[in-house]
C-alpha cells in the first residue's frame, strides 16, 4: 500500500504546475560576463523568453508549465544548455560554455554580377503588430518573431534590410534579425554567425533601414530564405502592452511568418510585410 501511496504521490510531484516565476541571471562560464538577449525555451511548448540586456530573465508562473519541463538555454557561440524546471528554480543562474569550435565556412566573392531588391518594398495599409488586439497579456513577449520567406534564385550578398514601421508608442525597441534556411516551406536551420540587434528609437516610424554589408552576409545554393525579426526588448515591467508594428498587405501566398518563443515552425500567414533585402547577386570561391 506504502509503495503505491508513494508511486501516486511521485507522479504528482513531477507535474505540480510552477506558481512562482523564476527569475536568474545567465553569465559566461568562463569569464562570468553577462549575456544579454539569450533565448529560453520550454523544449514541446510555446513558451519562452529572452534575457535582458543585463543578463536577467523572468520565466512567468504559468498554468502549461510543469516542474518536470525541460528549458533550452541557447546563444550564438556557445553550447547549447538544458535544465529542468526545478533545477532551475533551485539553481537560477545560468553558465553558458562557449564554443570551442566555431568555424564557419567563409565564402570569398569572387565577382559581384548586378544589385536587384527581394520581398515586399510596398507599403501596406495594415498592421502586422506584436501583441495582437486579442492578447491581454501584461507581460514583454520577448522572443516572439514576425518575418517572411523569400523565393530565391542566385547566390546574392545581403547589404541592406528594410522595413516599414506603421505605429511605435514605444521610448526604445529592440530586435533581433535572423536568417534561416527553409525545409519544405518551413523555418529551418538558423544562419546567422552573430547577433544582428536593432535598436528603434523613440516613436520612429516610416521606412526603417539597416546596412548590412559589416556581417558579409553570402546567402549560396538557397532556394528560399526566411527572414524575421524577434522581439527582444521594448515593454517596461509594470507598463500595459502598446502599440508597435510592421506594415503588411494581404498576401496570395501563405509566406508571412507569426513565431513565438519555443513555436517550431511558426504560423504561416497569407500577409505580406514591407520588409525587403538590397542584395548583390555574387560568384564566390
Amino acid at each position: 500500500m506504502n509503495r503505491f501511496l508513494l508511486l501516486f504521490l511521485s507522479l504528482i510531484w513531477t507535474n505540480l504546475i510552477i506558481a512562482q516565476d523564476i527569475t536568474g541571471t545567465i553569465k559566461d562560464a568562463e569569464d562570468h560576463s553577462i549575456l544579454a538577449y539569450v533565448s529560453l525555451e520550454v523544449v514541446g511548448k510555446t513558451l519562452g523568453t529572452v534575457s535582458r540586456e543585463d543578463g536577467t530573465y523572468k520565466i512567468k508562473s504559468n498554468t502549461y508549465l510543469k516542474d518536470s519541463d525541460k528549458i533550452k538555454i541557447s546563444m550564438i557561440g556557445y553550447e547549447d544548455y538544458i535544465v529542468s524546471v526545478n533545477t532551475l528554480i533551485h539553481n537560477p543562474t545560468i553558465y553558458l560554455v562557449p564554443k570551442s569550435d566555431v568555424l564557419h565556412e567563409i565564402l570569398i566573392v569572387k565577382k559581384q554580377i548586378k544589385k536587384f531588391r527581394i520581398g515586399n518594398d510596398e507599403v501596406g495599409k495594415m498592421l502586422m503588430k506584436f501583441y495582437s488586439i486579442h492578447d491581454t497579456s501584461v507581460d514583454d513577449l520577448l522572443g516572439v518573431e514576425q518575418g517572411m520567406i523569400f523565393d530565391i534564385e542566385n547566390d546574392f550578398l545581403i547589404n541592406k534590410i528594410s522595413f516599414a514601421i506603421g505605429c511605435n508608442e514605444y521610448k526604445m525597441v529592440k530586435l533581433r534579425l535572423k536568417f534561416y534556411e527553409v525545409d519544405q516551406g518551413e523555418l529551418g536551420q538558423l544562419l546567422n554567425r552573430e547577433d544582428i540587434i536593432i535598436t528603434v528609437e523613440e516613436e520612429q516610424k516610416g521606412l526603417f533601414e539597416l546596412d548590412l554589408d559589416r556581417y558579409n552576409l553570402v546567402i549560396k545554393d538557397k532556394k528560399e530564405l526566411g527572414v524575421t525579426l524577434e522581439w527582444i526588448g521594448g515593454l517596461i515591467e509594470g507598463e500595459s502592452p502598446k502599440c508597435f508594428g510592421i506594415t503588411y498587405k494581404t498576401g496570395k501566398n501563405r509566406d508571412g511568418i507569426f513565431k513565438r518563443a519555443g513555436d517550431r515552425p511558426g504560423k504561416k500567414l497569407k500577409q505580406d510585410m514591407t520588409l525587403f533585402l538590397d542584395v548583390t547577386e555574387v560568384e564566390t570561391e
